[in-house]
């Protein structure tokens, strides 16, 4: 379950302490997180949360990278700032962050208003969003 509280965290939602417990933090974390991609929102972490996160369960415990999957390779700017609200609010946010464009993580879809090599960078462009009122959060893409 840490790998899976850890991908929650990566992906800005709050599980609580990476503590490897499957508590309420993790599973309001996991409903959040259900809610945004357009998931059955359970807050379980069933095949399909896993596999937008990039996890795969193995029957005793989850794991990043399953069997047969990605080749390692990653994205040099993994962390993207996100607009998760409607891609009916990217006017919106266009009068503010010029350059954002709708994109997609599977299953859903969200207002990118960037994508960084860092983390802090990415946080700092979140935390701007958030004074302008926008529901912003970090994305980690592995692609």
């Amino acid at each position: 379950m840490a790998a899976l509280q850890e991908a929650l965290s990566i992906n800005g939602f709050d599980p609580g302490p990476i503590d490897g417990s499957y508590g309420p933090l993790t599973r309001d974390a996991v409903a959040d997180f259900q809610r945004v991609y357009d998931l059955d929102e359970t807050g379980v972490a069933g095949p399909d949360t896993l596999d937008v996160l990039g996890l795969y369960n193995t029957g005793d415990t989850v794991v990043a990278n399953p069997p047969g999957g990605s080749s390692g390779r990653r994205s040099s700017s993994p962390y993207v700032a996100a607009i998760t609200e409607s891609s009916r609010k990217l006017p919106q946010v266009q009068q503010v962050f010029g350059n954002a464009s709708i994109d997609s993580a599977r299953p859903g879809r969200f207002i990118n208003i960037g994508r960084y090599s860092s983390y802090s960078a990415a946080s700092d462009r979140v935390r701007e969003a958030r004074r302008f009122g926008f529901d912003a959060r970090i994305l980690y893409q592995r692609r």
